[in-house]
């Protein structure tokens, strides 16, 4: 039986496929100095540079989860709150309920410091998590009241209203809940 490629293009299919496992390997080795550079500037908190490692650590590897975490973390101490939220997009499938939670505080923070939108894109995909993991309706409620807290802020009570309608349906016992339903009647 004759070989289905002459020997010339063995060598030549061979040869590109040890370029490609050298080039996977050089960037694997990149990705690693980047990432292990940026922990080094984060710990001396130099978290400028750090994101800038981080950052180049992702576009060798961009489905690095850890160091989307990582990303998240140093634009957080740079009060980067936009880009706290597109970094933990990148990871949002794996985010825990203990994420949520700590998203619905920094959520909590900002809306203090008056940044609205910020607040709501937080609130937004700690909902998300907790509707994936299946958290408790009354903490699932909380969420969206405060959405829609940030919503009346940055858009209209009529926007705010679906969010505080919804959860009156996850906690119908709440107290709080009415007290935004009336508050937005009475605008």
């Amino acid at each position: 039986m004759k070989p289905l490629l002459p020997v010339w293009a063995r060598l030549v299919v061979a040869a590109g496929l040890l370029a490609a496992l050298v080039y996977w390997q050089s960037t694997q080795q990149l990705d690693r100095e980047y990432i292990e550079a940026g922990d080094r500037y984060f710990s001396a908190e130099n978290y400028r540079v750090a994101e800038q490692n981080y950052e180049q650590a992702l576009h060798f590897n961009p489905n690095d989860g850890e160091t989307w975490r990582k990303l998240s973390v140093v634009r957080q101490e740079l009060g980067d709150r936009a880009g706290i939220g597109e970094a933990l997009r990148h990871i949002e499938a794996d985010l825990t309920l203990e994420d949520a939670r700590l998203l619905m505080a920094l959520g909590g923070q900002i809306y203090l410091d008056e940044q609205y939108p910020d607040a709501e894109m937080l609130y937004r995909l700690a909902i998300e998590v907790f509707e994936r993991v299946g958290a408790d309706p009354s903490e699932l409620a909380n969420a969206y009241v405060q959405l829609g807290r940030a919503l009346i802020n940055t858009e209209s009570c009529k926007t705010a209203m679906p969010q505080f309608l919804h959860a009156q349906e996850l906690a119908p016992d709440s107290d709080a809940v009415p007290v935004w339903i009336d508050f937005c009647r009475g605008r």
